[in-house]
């Protein structure tokens, strides 16, 4: 089953952006996550085939290169 993960700490956007992704894809398993540190919890308990990601979340750096 297809598995999306939202991180948007504000949270009418986080469930607007999560009920879009379930209106577009039908049959699927949408998670929100309010905080870096909680997606990264899930990121690391399951897969994800799409992850949308607020570059303006705090603590958030789009522009640092992943190690």
């Amino acid at each position: 089953m297809f598995r999306a993960l939202v991180v948007e700490d504000q949270n009418l956007m986080r469930l607007a952006l999560m009920d879009q992704i379930r209106a577009s894809l039908g049959n699927c398993v949408v998670l929100g996550a309010e905080t870096l540190e909680i997606a990264a919890r899930e990121l690391r308990s399951a897969e994800f085939d799409l992850v949308v990601i607020d570059p303006g979340l705090p603590g958030f750096d789009p522009t640092l290169d992943a190690d």
